[in-house]
């Protein structure tokens, strides 16, 4: 009795470690038998999230990713419903709803479990976020025609995780020099007011020194001529 007891839990053990090993697998992954985009009424419904949104509405952007040809719509796409879900956790009923609308377009990318996890991004306006994705996903679903025609499956698990730019080195450190200070124009005045203070001054200075100079060339001439006479008066008297 042991010995079977004892076969029918090793039996029991062993299909419960195949079933877990079965579900941990993972199931269809980033491939699609047809086309999972329709983009009817994309434009409209993109004009009617810009009224409802003011323009400087803040949303974040990715700026680093690889431009791989392949995988380059796959992972906006991505990258937008993942803002999208953001942006209806955050919405009020209206918007909500309207922003819902928008991401039942995108949904399909949710079944690639992409890794997003380089990713790096900028705050730029939900005009600037809104513009490119009709374009994403046009590109996108006219890729998958393309090979659908070409009896090419639609496999994109080599797309499941995001490549990145690699980070740009930092520029050398520029040597700051402060900027030259320009007076402002009360200084200026106080300035050439200075500067004009002392210039009569100066001018007069020169003036008398050259008057002194004059005087005095004047005045030995005088003086000599004086001397000759008086010299004149000696010899006669002699």
């Amino acid at each position: 009795m042991s010995w079977h007891h004892g076969i029918l839990n090793s039996c029991l053990v062993f299909l419960l470690l195949l079933s877990f090993s079965t579900s941990s697998e993972p199931g269809k992954g980033c491939s699609f038998e047809d086309v999972p985009i329709d983009t009817r009424n994309f434009s409209r419904i993109v004009a009617n999230l810009k009224k409802l949104l003011l323009l400087d509405y803040p949303v974040l952007v990715p700026i680093n990713l690889k431009l791989d040809k392949f995988c380059k719509e796959l992972w906006q796409i991505h990258l937008t419903n993942r803002k999208l879900i953001h942006m209806i956790n955050v919405s009020g009923s209206t918007l909500k709803e309207n922003i819902t609308e928008l991401k039942n377009h995108t949904n399909f990318v949710e079944e690639c479990d992409i890794n997003d996890s380089c990713a790096k991004f900028v705050t730029t306006n939900i005009s600037e976020f809104l513009e490119p994705i009709p374009s994403y996903l046009s590109d996108l679903r006219d890729k998958m025609e393309k090979y659908i025609d070409e009896g090419v499956p639609l496999n994109f698990s080599n797309c499941t995780i995001i490549h990145c730019q690699p980070e740009l080195s930092p520029p050398p450190a520029l040597q700051v020099t402060a900027p030259k200070q320009t007076p402002d124009h009360d200084s200026q005045h106080k300035d050439a007011f200075r500067k004009s203070h002392w210039v009569l001054p100066a001018v007069l200075v020169f003036m008398l020194v050259v008057l002194l100079i004059w005087i005095l060339l004047q005045k030995r001439p005088w003086e000599r001529s004086q001397r000759y006479e008086e010299r004149e008066l000696e010899l006669m008297e002699v």
